[in-house]
């Protein structure tokens, strides 16, 4: 089965989620403990391609089962987020965990026709950089398998590397 779901390994993952495909209001996040995408994402991830997004987010990342107040798993949000703000509006699914329930919920936020994505423009590339923080910065640049590029300049007055 194809998997179209987006799997959210670190808090950057989530904030470029937020902002990716901006034609689309509303997201999907499903927090689980499993470390494997189940069927049921698949079947969501498939059943939406390009008309909702669905991600995964494994109990492991601990800041955003937090944000999400999670105390049990598997659960599932709707998110909106116009402006692609990591702190949008979030609707907790409190229904039954099949896959019929779930597609109901989300045919709630789906769009009524798919949209083939946009193509990430040049000068919209540096929304998906990351700022490092104290807080991010090990798991930013340590755990990840993709080159990484940190930036120090001296002073404060911001400046285009792109």
């Amino acid at each position: 089965m194809p998997d179209y779901s987006i799997l959210i390994e670190k808090y950057s993952d989530f904030e470029k989620y937020l902002k990716g495909r901006p034609e689309m209001e509303h997201k999907i996040a499903i927090l689980t403990k499993g470390k494997y995408t189940s069927k049921v994402i698949k079947g969501l991830s498939a059943e939406f391609k390009d008309r909702l997004e669905i991600a995964q987010i494994p109990s492991s990342q601990k800041l955003l089962v937090e944000a999400f107040n999670v105390d049990k798993f598997p659960a599932m949000y709707s998110i909106y987020n116009k402006d692609g703000e990591v702190g949008g509006f979030k609707v907790k699914y409190d229904g039954k965990m099949s896959i019929r329930a779930m597609i109901k919920f989300c045919e709630e936020f789906a769009l009524k026709e798919k949209v083939e994505p946009t193509e990430i423009k040049p000068h919209l590339a540096r929304d998906l950089m990351v700022n490092l923080t104290k807080l991010n910065f090990e798991q930013e640049t340590f755990y990840d398998e993709k080159v990484v590029l940190v930036h120090i300049h001296k002073g404060e007055k911001n400046h285009d590397l792109l």
